[in-house]
């Protein structure tokens, strides 16, 4: 069976970030904030991502639904370290006579970022895959055309970039009743690489990719057995396109996040646990090698959706929208973080991060784009700072402002779910 977990949000929906500061050395959370990334209030403003600067900045990225001339398109906010907005909300996609969709965001080395998402019929098909690139200054160039194969449909873009200045794009690719996992790189010298497709079956999908230390990509997706069993697959590619290793790494897990750290990754993922007749979603943890294969324990981080991890000063942290019980009998949905040391074990409590916001907080869903990133402060300083550098994190998250009372939970939100997607307007 294809399990998908489903946007909680009817309402108009925001997008926020809840920004907070760790110590280095005690990671305990203090002085949790929220700033409202996006200023457009009509429709939904959803499927937001968030990526940290090599410059102490930080970009989040959304859809926006109907202010792109009455359809969706893809919009953008800068901020400094300290939160504060740098400029205004500015629209990202420069082709607008259709929808834009599922953006995702990546640092590059040298203080620009790069974007992509799914734009429909700019191939001259159905969705198409766009990236754009922007500089320190949050110029950005032209759009360039990713995927390369056109007939169908090329939908959930993730990328990612390397320290040496390439950038690894994967995406899901649906044509003739059947999926690809799929995926293209830019070299440092601009020029880019052949399609490789990673994977093919029905019921591929939710890909997630880091670029490892050694410059090799790793990319993870979800697909489902014979039996209907899901399973998290991966796919180690090296320099050459015939430098490809396929292996299967989690059983009853999907909906993966990679984040690329030390000489390998850390790896957050859902799977279910059992909750009286209902099947439950909990979120998992586990750092994985060079090869993208698992080592030390897996890490059970409770009951909670969409896991985004992020490295901290003495080991990581991974945010989770978790239920929280009301006074009225409802339930409300919040992100929570939860910091682990380097060998993976826990410094302290979970800590809730939106209980001041009204309405129903929530990470992004069913995405392994970033949600969660760390501006490191007291570095960029031009001489030595009096205080120790801290680590200020930024968690992205959307909004409902007005609440209505909902007595399901998040074990209700778990469907089958289509193998393939069509391009129509929110």
């Amino acid at each position: 069976m294809m399990h998908a977990i489903r946007s909680p949000f009817s309402l108009p929906v925001s997008v926020f970030v809840a920004t907070m500061t760790l110590a280095a050395s005690s990671l305990v959370a203090a002085d949790v904030t929220t700033v409202r990334a996006s200023t457009f209030s009509r429709s939904q403003q959803c499927e937001a991502t968030v990526a940290a600067t090599t410059n102490g900045t930080f970009v989040v990225v959304w859809t926006s639904r109907r202010q792109q001339e009455g359809t969706a398109g893809v919009y953008m906010q800068r901020f400094d370290a300290d939160g504060s907005a740098i400029g205004s909300e500015t629209q990202v996609n420069l082709w607008t006579p259709s929808m834009q969709a599922s953006p995702a965001i990546a640092a590059l080395a040298d203080g620009g970022f790069v974007v992509v998402w799914t734009s429909f019929g700019q191939d001259g098909d159905a969705g198409s895959i766009v990236a754009r690139r922007f500089n320190a200054e949050g110029l950005g160039g032209d759009e360039v055309l990713v995927n390369t194969q056109v007939a169908g449909e090329q939908s959930a873009p993730v990328v990612a970039s390397h320290a040496n200045g390439e950038i690894a794009i994967a995406w899901v690719s649906h044509a003739d009743e059947r999926a690809a996992v799929v995926l293209r790189r830019m070299q440092n010298d601009g020029t880019w690489s052949d399609e490789q497709q990673l994977a093919v079956g029905a019921s591929v999908r939710a890909p997630s990719i880091a670029m490892l230390q050694d410059g090799s990509t790793l990319v993870t997706w979800t697909s489902d057995r014979s039996n209907g069993a899901t399973i998290m697959e991966k796919a180690i590619v090296g320099s050459r396109p015939e430098e490809i290793v396929r292996d299967e790494i989690l059983a009853d897990a999907f909906e993966g996040t990679l984040l690329a750290y030390d000489d390998g990754a850390l790896l957050a993922w859902n799977g279910l646990g059992q909750h009286g007749e209902w099947a439950t979603p909990r979120a998992f943890a586990q750092k994985l090698d060079a090869h993208g294969c698992p080592i030390d324990a897996r890490i059970a981080l409770g009951d909670g959706v969409a896991p985004a991890p992020i490295r901290t000063p003495d080991g990581f942290s991974v945010a989770t929208t978790r239920e929280d019980p009301a006074e009225d009998g409802t339930v409300a949905r919040h992100v929570w973080l939860q910091s682990f040391d380097a060998r993976g074990a826990a410094t302290g409590p979970a800590q809730p991060l939106t209980l001041s916001l009204p309405g129903e907080q929530s990470l992004r869903l069913g995405s392994g784009s970033s949600r969660i990133a760390a501006v490191h402060l007291g570095h960029h300083c031009p001489r030595p700072s009096p205080t120790p550098p801290r680590s200020l994190l930024l968690i992205q998250t959307s909004a409902r402002y007005r609440r209505a009372p909902r007595r399901t939970s998040l074990r209700h939100s778990i469907r089958e779910a289509p193998t393939t997607a069509g391009a129509r307007s929110p």
